[in-house]
């Protein structure tokens, strides 16, 4: 008989994810080509003997054509790891796949797999066909076209350019691996050095040491050889696919209707959530390993988990506890479906208080997940990682006045595959469908305590679903920020009708202020009580500009001939009015008639037609709304941010409060900032000291950008002076560690 070719796979995974891996390799062979002979190998460390039995007795119907080694890696490459692991947290398994010519000195080329997978097709023609006499190190899937805004954000902060180019051009979930020119160049070596430098900042480990380390020489593979579960949800029609960036409209479609394997990439897997993405591909072949026993005996703990605390299982009457496996046990197929867990879980709340989970934060919004309103994000965020269980609800209704363009559903896929957490959850509002509006009802009565959190009073009362109503009708308390703008104004009929009301509500709980002004009239109007305000002044601030230093800084005169002034915002009315952009364009333009070498730069929805700028178009710059990060690198050689805010011009008593959160980050950048304050709001800054006050006047704000211009020095005292001021009373501590704290009392009173 003719000796069949072998095919070797590595895997590498602990004792956790026996039941994922005996999936994994089933899966494969029965879809594989008995062409060929499989030989399987699982490194490992902790991997019992029966486990290893077990696992070899899952595929035997299959030892024709297959066969499964285990090695033991305890004490291998140890100084190896000691060397690497200075360079980063992470575990020692990640080395496997940058040593795999060493490991398997036997062959000249290997498939790597993980196994959180299922394969349904055959793989054999990926290793055939991949020649070893080529240039390419190694071969795998390019990322999707909708994974691009991942690497940018991810990465941004700790790679340059051309280095994220590289790091997104492997898929590190199936992989042939070229080991005899792996070896041949010495490129373990590379590997390895590049572990030890770059540890600090690597974010997917191994595939990003490959990506580096391999590019140029990487052969791709057709999408269908890793398709991630995240696809189905990212790609809900040819309209999505036809945006993509990576792949045509055909190669995903393909891909999607013909994986040969379905990768759950994500923190969200089928063991783990039964009715996740592409879940019932996984569990049809589950229930055909030798497994499925024990993870049926360990699905009531995993579905149950998902929904309660662990700590109340053990105080669950027995006998339903008892009768609640046995049903599980003889019905698994229909018990897959989350709504009978809701139900059931429903009943067992009404007789068993202690059985509801402790609490629940919710954030109601109107942008939220955008990063373009950086402030919103930032607080948001905070309350994201502080508490245990957290729902958004959102809408996008007001994403293009701050100019974004992102899809929303993209939006909130991305937050999530950034920021998941398990008891976490983003949901539209107003409901999509009346499952949504069940889910949430459902998941309301699950919490002893809940409260919610809000950003302006629109946020509350609009003409186009406020949460008011809502949070009332479901019972939930709430605390909000009034902030000036987003329908609060001062002496204003329709603004005091919305806060009587709010004010009246038995939900309402506090309101937090950032101005004395706000606070002053709520008292003067009797809306509530001092003992209901709490005053935070100021607005959050993104805690990375907090904790970044300005090394590099260039100033007017000193390093540059330029003088170069920013206006920031976002347009709510013509020509800008209540942001002063008609006084910032009128400035330039008197500015422009004496001097050659000042530049102005606009950042935001304003550009060229909304006010003739025909005159001063060679010395004026837009650049379009942009997210926080941005602007790291666009202000480390600007000067001035002119704010010059009007009240009473959006609406009778609208005003922005004092200093505005774009002219805060702009300062935290020792960007020196000339802004109005015609309410007297400032109780934190020294006028020519830390900042520069102007009125609304083009003459006024002419003759002190004049004076600066002929004293250039003073521009970087009066801007290294704002910016130790705002790090002192801006901190997160100040802003958002205050305001989680505000919750949690109110939370403790319940």
């Amino acid at each position: 008989m003719e000796k069949k070719t072998v095919i070797p796979i590595m895997t590498c995974f602990d004792k956790n994810y026996v039941i994922p891996a005996a999936v994994a390799f089933y899966s494969l062979l029965e879809n594989a080509s008995q062409e060929y002979f499989y030989k399987i190998y699982v490194l490992h460390t902790d991997i019992s003997i029966n486990l290893q039995e077990k696992l070899t007795k899952n595929i035997s119907e299959f030892s024709s054509f297959a066969s499964i080694e285990f090695i033991n890696m305890e004490n291998k490459f140890d100084d190896i790891w000691n060397k690497i692991y200075k360079g980063g947290h992470f575990s020692k398994e990640v080395m496997y796949k940058i040593l795999v010519a060493s490991i398997f000195p036997q062959y000249e080329k290997l498939v790597i797999t993980d196994v959180d997978v299922v394969f349904l097709g055959d793989i054999s023609s990926s290793y055939i066909d991949f020649d070893t006499a080529e240039e390419h190190y190694v071969a795998g899937i390019k990322p999707i076209g909708k994974l691009k805004s991942y690497y940018e954000n991810s990465y941004k902060t700790s790679w340059t350019d051309e280095e994220i180019k590289k790091l997104g051009h492997i898929c590190g979930g199936y992989l042939i691996a070229n080991l005899k020119k792996i070896r041949k160049e010495n490129m373990e070596e590379k590997f390895i050095d590049c572990f030890i430098k770059n540890g600090h900042r690597l974010n997917q480990m191994e595939q990003d040491v490959l990506n580096i380390c391999c590019y140029p020489k990487i052969k791709y593979l057709p999408l269908e050889y890793v398709a991630c579960t995240y696809m189905w949800d990212y790609y809900k029609n040819e309209y999505d696919m036809k945006k993509d960036e990576t792949y045509t409209e055909k190669e995903i479609k393909y891909a999607m209707e013909n994986p040969i394997q379905l990768h759950y990439a994500t923190r969200i897997k089928p063991w783990k959530n039964v009715d996740c993405t592409k879940s019932e591909e996984w569990f049809q072949y589950v229930t055909k390993t030798n497994f499925l026993t024990e993870y049926l005996q360990s699905l009531p703990e995993k579905i149950i988990s998902t929904t309660v605390e662990l700590e109340m299982l053990n105080k669950v009457n027995e006998n339903i506890f008892k009768r609640v496996i046995n049903y599980i046990k003889k019905n698994p197929l229909f018990f897959l479906k989350s709504n009978f867990y809701y139900k059931l879980l429903a009943k067992l709340r009404k007789k068993l208080k202690f059985f509801r989970r402790k609490e629940i934060i919710y954030i109601c919004d109107d942008v939220f997940p955008s990063k373009l309103s950086s402030f919103r994000y930032e607080e948001f965020l905070g309350y994201w990682n502080s508490f245990s269980d957290v729902q958004v609800l959102t809408s996008d209704k007001n994403l293009k006045h701050i100019g974004e363009n992102k899809n929303f559903d993209e939006l909130i896929l991305d937050f999530n595959n950034q920021n998941r957490k398990s008891h976490h959850k983003i949901t539209i509002y107003p409901f999509i469908d009346s499952i949504s509006q069940q889910n949430f009802e459902m998941k309301v009565n699950e919490y002893r305590k809940k409260i919610a959190v809000l950003d302006f009073l629109n946020n509350l009362i609009n003409d186009n679903n406020g949460y008011l109503e809502l949070l009332e009708k479901y019972q939930i308390p709430f605390v909000f920020t009034l902030y000036p703008g987003g329908g609060f104004a001062l002496d204003n009929k329709e603004t005091n009708d919305k806060l009587q009301r709010v004010f009246n509500s038995k939900m309402f709980k506090k309101v937090i202020v950032t101005q004395e002004v706000v606070r002053n009239y709520l008292l003067k109007n009797s809306f509530c009580k001092s003992d209901k305000i709490e005053v935070i002044y100021g607005v959050v601030v993104p805690n990375n500009l907090l904790l970044t230093e300005i090394p590099d800084k260039k100033y007017f005169f000193e390093n540059k001939e330029t003088l170069d002034i920013c206006f920031v915002a976002y347009k709510y009315m013509k020509e800008g009015k209540d942001k002063g952009y008609d006084i910032f364009i009128e400035t330039a333009k008197e500015l422009c008639k004496k001097y050659k070498n000042i530049k102005f730069h606009v950042v935001g929805t304003f550009n060229e037609s909304d006010i003739d700028i025909s005159e001063i178009k060679e010395n004026i710059t837009f650049y379009g709304p942009q997210t926080t990060e941005w602007f790291s690198e666009f202000y480390k050689d600007k000067d001035i941010l002119l704010s010059p805010n009007r009240s009473n011009q959006l609406t009778k008593g609208a005003f922005d409060g004092f200093p505005t959160g774009t002219a805060v980050e702009a300062m935290l950048h020792k960007v020196m900032l000339l802004a109005t304050d015609e309410l007297r709001q400032n109780i934190l800054f020294k006028d020519k000291k830390d900042l520069v006050l102007i009125k609304p006047e083009v003459s006024d704000i002419v003759n002190k950008i004049e004076y600066y211009y002929n004293n250039p020095k003073e521009i970087k005292e009066v801007s290294n002076s704002g910016y130790n001021v705002v790090k002192e009373n801006y901190s997160y501590e100040k802003q958002v560690v205050a305001r989680i704290n505000i919750l949690k009392e109110e939370l403790e009173k319940m």
